[in-house]
């Protein structure tokens, strides 16, 4: 039932906060220029999560969502303590610390009570409901890759792993240069190439 799938949710926040609870009691400050792959990554999620729970909740009153944004940071959050050693790095712990925090103050509105047990056991005196809702930070969210489809004529054939930061010349250098794009353009008029910034090559030939 949807009750035994909240509940057994709510174990799984409650289980990963429990297992970082003693290193992020005593985690030292985070050194954002010197994170690691993995701890980027989680808090690019962290700040993602954020961002998603605010708007869905706050702005566009699709709470589904909200909590299915903060179910993919308990996920994640999983993944990373699987890749840690016996006793994590102390910006591990940090980039933890950061995760879990930030989940527990919005995940308050849905789980009241289990946020509030939660924010205490993190070692904030103050009740949680006069808590600063988490600050998204649009440079921590941001991918360090994205995925960009190629079409030629409409129809899907390649995908280009690429940095956010390619300007659309360089896009279409690349597009126009993939192996598996060039048997579908030689010999051929490029019409125009249409480009939608960080969604989609499309290649027009005739």
């Amino acid at each position: 039932t949807g009750l035994d799938g909240s509940f057994r949710w709510l174990y799984r926040v409650w289980h990963i906060a429990q297992e970082w609870r003693p290193r992020a009691l005593t985690a030292s400050p985070m050194t954002t220029t010197t994170l690691e792959a993995s701890e980027r990554a989680l808090r690019r999620k962290t700040h993602d999560t954020i961002r998603r729970v605010t708007l869905d909740a706050d702005v566009r009153k699709q709470f589904n969502t909200a909590i299915s944004a903060m179910m993919e940071l308990v996920n994640d959050l999983y993944a990373f303590s699987k890749r840690q050693d016996s006793e994590p790095t102390p910006q591990a712990a940090a980039v933890a610390k950061e995760a879990l925090e930030s989940l527990i103050v919005v995940l308050s509105p849905f789980a009241p009570h289990t946020a509030e047990e939660l924010w205490e056991q993190f070692g904030h005196a103050g009740s949680l409901s006069a808590a600063t809702w988490p600050r998204y930070d649009a440079a921590a969210a941001r991918a360090e890759e994205i995925v960009i489809p190629v079409q030629v004529n409409g129809k899907l054939r390649s995908r280009l792993t690429v940095s956010p930061d390619l300007d659309d010349a360089e896009l279409e250098t690349l597009a126009l240069a993939d192996a598996a794009i060039q048997p579908y353009t030689q010999g051929k008029i490029i019409k125009k190439v249409v480009i939608a910034k960080g969604r989609l090559v499309s290649v027009v030939v005739g």
